[in-house]
């Protein structure tokens, strides 16, 4: 059900002041910090603190905001039960892949989305539950706790005492078109792929990261090697020995090690670009030069992103049919005014999740939460990025590593930690998400009827363990069904997954104007500056940046095999770009 009323504008009452402001936009060569003005004729498209888009309606409780805990006037089962007889910990690697996938997919997730939960006034936790776990009435929660109930019986819970798992709403944003309607959820970065997580997504923040000499960005040195600047309010993280947590344009920055030594190789990169175009051009100031070396940054972003990482997990059929397979030269004619950028709620609160499927529960290298500022010990960052392109990662499918469904932020007090899918399936009714089977019909399938029409796409086991928990296949959470689709041929996802993911990284190439391969724009790169940045690879910036990685294949997605042999880091296999064509 859905109440929006487009009749009703907001800009014509009392609630006049408090619609968004546009901007005035004007074609220029860089991007804005926060996603304003890429499109010119709908500024705010692609911005930060703007809402998702939605690819169907949603079906909130009350048709407005309400989370979504029933359908049809009956209760939705326990997601901890879903997630209990559905979502086992077994071991089913990608033997053909490197947990960098894993790895490439949270650092690029946390480029183009972060929906922020309220807060307290003081911008403190809102605690649902009690310290053990245990519950706190109604009536003395506060209004925006969505606890996730634990049955009695719960296998891991249960004996535990646990009955209550903390979960915070997520906070909405104002209609961009400032008309009434239903809640959409926000997104505080940039919905681009524009490297936001790195610079910020908005400029006061992009100020504080910045040295505003040689166009560099600030760095702490430790033992002669440039590192991300100290956080010493970093939240959530672990300390060691007095050494702070690190800071960068992204708040999640030291949540895992991997994650964090790729924003360390990402940092050295745009330092190593700024000083080498200052080389170059010595008469470009430091504004020039620091947002040169954005742009190309944000570039190689993109690059890597439909180069290397969706051919892995969508498979070239897809790639072809979404339009996403880069150029090899010249420029690519797909942007498109009309289309809207901005990150689905059903790609963030549902599909892209699908990454945490590929999680190995033992990391080589190290895997703790929280623990990034630990990469400063020597010879950590290069073991951990070399546990990243050397070991499996999990498949995408519904065995999950129990590290991350039992054990999820586990503090050393405690026995028992968060548990991740149940969360994520959660989410999805907190923002309202329709069941499965609707996207199906969003992705032109056909709809399901009964579990029995569900053999045609998933296997006997998982559809009898579906009947077992959901009362009807209307009912069957997105998540869940995504996770557990048969795999289109040469795919890591099935048909509703790879539709929800191919059409949002669709969106992000034809509605970006900024986009590296489109042509024709103030921004747009020279023909010859395209060409080299179509020669970088992820395992050229890990070689360039890291501390002493001498070996690596040239595709570091994949494992080494006959065609994508390791090779020296100096080996023409693994090409870099030639700055020259930046000379001006």
């Amino acid at each position: 059900m859905s109440i929006s009323n487009p009749a009703i504008d907001t800009r014509l009452s009392l609630l006049g002041d408090t619609c968004p402001i546009l901007p005035a936009c004007v074609p220029i060569k860089y991007r804005s910090f926060d996603g304003t003005c890429n499109n010119l004729r709908q500024p705010s498209w692609g911005s930060a603190l703007s809402p998702l888009e939605r690819l169907a309606p949603p079906e909130y409780d009350d048709g407005i905001w309400e989370a979504k805990i029933r359908k049809f006037g009956q209760e939705l089962p326990s997601v901890r039960v879903v997630r209990s007889v559905l979502v086992t910990d077994e071991n089913h690697p990608k033997v053909d892949m490197t947990h960098m996938l894993m790895q490439w997919g949270q650092f690029l997730d946390h480029d183009m989305i972060h929906v922020p939960v309220f807060r307290t006034a003081n911008r403190s936790n809102i605690e649902c539950c009690t310290r053990e776990g245990g519950t706190i009435p109604p009536e003395m929660r506060h209004p925006h706790c969505f606890p996730i109930d634990i049955p009695i019986n719960d296998p891991f819970y249960g004996p535990r005492g646990v009955r209550c798992l903390n979960f915070v709403r997520s906070m909405i944003a104002p209609r961009l078109d400032c008309r009434v309607g239903y809640a959409e959820q926000m997104n505080q970065l940039t919905h681009f792929i524009d490297a936001s997580h790195i610079y910020g997504p908005s400029p006061d923040i992009a100020s504080s990261l910045r040295e505003f000499v040689g166009g560099l960005l600030k760095i702490s040195v430790i033992e002669g090697r440039p590192y991300l600047p100290q956080n010493p309010q970093a939240r959530g993280c672990i300390r060691t020995n007095g050494f702070a947590c690190f800071v960068s344009g992204d708040t999640r920055v030291n949540q895992i090690m991997g994650l964090t030594a790729l924003h360390i190789l990402f940092l050295r990169q745009h330092n190593f670009l700024a000083s080498a175009l200052a080389a170059l051009n010595p008469q470009w100031n430091d504004e020039i030069l620091y947002l040169e070396a954005r742009r190309i940054v944000g570039a190689l972003m993109q690059h890597i992103t439909y180069n290397e990482f969706l051919p892995t997990l969508l498979g070239r059929l897809t790639m072809d049919t979404y339009g996403l397979t880069p150029q090899t030269s010249g420029y690519s004619p797909s942007y498109d005014e009309n289309v809207n950028p901005s990150i689905t709620n059903e790609f963030g609160a549902a599909a892209f999740r699908m990454g945490h499927s590929l999680i190995q529960g033992a990391m080589n290298g190290g895997r703790w939460y929280g623990s990034g500022g630990l990469l400063r010990q020597a010879g950590l960052m290069d073991a951990v990025l070399r546990g990243l392109v050397d070991q499996w990662p999990q498949n995408m499918d519904e065995w999950v590593s129990e590290d991350v469904t039992n054990h999820l932020f586990q503090s050393a007090k405690r026995d028992f930690g968060f548990d991740l899918v149940s969360l994520n399936i959660w989410r999805g009714r907190d923002h309202g998400l329709p069941g499965y089977n609707t996207y199906r019909q969003v992705c032109g399938l056909p709809r399901v009827t009964n579990f029995q029409e569900l053999l045609t796409i998933m296997d006997r086991s998982v559809v009898d363990r579906l009947a077992s928990v959901y009362r009807s296949v209307d009912d069957i959470d997105l998540y869940i069904g995504g996770l557990v689709e048969s795999h289109l041929p040469g795919s890591m996802l099935g048909p509703v997954f790879s539709c929800i993911i191919a059409d949002q990284f669709a969106r992000l190439k034809e509605g970006d104007r900024f986009f590296f391969e489109h042509g024709g724009h103030p921004s747009s790169f020279s023909p010859a500056q395209l060409q080299e940045i179509r020669q970088m690879s992820l395992a050229a910036v890990i070689c360039d940046n890291a501390d002493q990685i001498i070996n690596i294949q040239p595709l570091v997605l994949r494992q080494p095999s006959p065609t994508n042999p390791r090779v020296n880091c100096k080996s023409p296999m693994i090409p870099r770009m030639n700055l020259a064509a930046w000379k001006q």
